[in-house]
């Protein structure tokens, strides 16, 4: 195994600590959340914080699916967080790898620990689902993440528009934390907490101002001329895969703007 690959597993074993913990809590808030819906049954309705139903493998199904998104996102931000601990930290750019690999390698460890917990979760789901000969999919519809037909090239687009968007995620946590550190490096007065969060703050808000542009005027770019050439052009202008080509630019655009600034002008510490 190369460097980097160590590098990686390294990375990996650390943060499947965090991964370990929020699955445990995320169970534990599961458990105490569909044992309250034990206790909120009007008639033959069963009813928690995000679903009704008459049937309780239903309700148990759609708490739990809830809250792992919200386990997910919880992840994501601890994630990010170690993920700028990781790229920051003197003890790591201390290994005899350029910071931007080390930069690559964390984004990619960070990707590979999404994809583990992801699976757990989907594990889990997958058991409470086979608890019921009830329809459970019927939560899903209403969120529109269940069709009439399962169609695996809408589901391979999904997982890819998940693993762009986690990567854009990442990429954009660097990119305003590297840009927030050499602007507050380079003032003529100490460095504080509240001058780097407000810094970080502008320039979220510039980034999101000018990229919430851009994207709209390609969108309706795309939708002005191909949607209606012709029926076999339809595809051109399928939001998932627009989604997914425009994430796919921004996360190339963002990671090459990282290593830059990581290489040349981020210092750890």
């Amino acid at each position: 195994m190369n460097l980097s690959g160590k590098i990686i597993k390294e990375q990996f074993k650390q943060k499947s600590k965090y991964v370990y913990l929020v699955l445990i809590v995320q169970i534990i808030a599961s458990v105490f959340a569909i044992g309250l819906a034990l206790f909120n049954k009007s008639g033959s309705q069963y009813s928690s914080l995000f679903y009704d139903s008459n049937h309780f493998t239903e309700v148990a199904f759609e708490t739990a699916f809830i809250i792992s998104i919200f386990a997910d996102v919880a992840y994501c931000a601890i994630s990010c967080w170690r993920n700028e601990k990781v790229n920051l930290s003197e003890t790591w750019n201390l290994i005899p790898v350029s910071s931007g690999k080390l930069w690559l390698s964390n984004i990619f460890s960070s990707l590979l620990t999404c994809a583990y917990i992801f699976i757990i979760q989907n594990i889990l789901l997958a058991l409470v689902a086979l608890s019921t000969k009830n329809d459970i999919t019927a939560p899903l519809k209403e969120y529109g993440l269940w069709g009439n037909e399962l169609i695996i090239s809408s589901i391979i687009e999904r997982l890819i528009f998940l693993i762009l968007m986690v990567t854009f995620i990442y990429a954009f946590v660097s990119f305003v934390n590297f840009c927030s550190k050499v602007i507050v490096d380079r003032l003529p007065f100490k460095e504080t907490l509240w001058i780097k969060l407000f810094v970080m703050a502008v320039l979220t808000i510039i980034a999101v101002y000018f990229g919430s542009i851009i994207l709209a005027r390609t969108a309706g770019y795309i939708e002005t001329h191909f949607t209606q050439i012709n029926t076999k052009y339809t595809f051109i202008s399928d939001p998932m895969w627009f989604d997914n080509l425009e994430l796919l630019i921004v996360d190339i655009i963002v990671g090459i703007i990282d290593i830059v600034l990581i290489n040349k002008y981020v210092e750890s510490k």
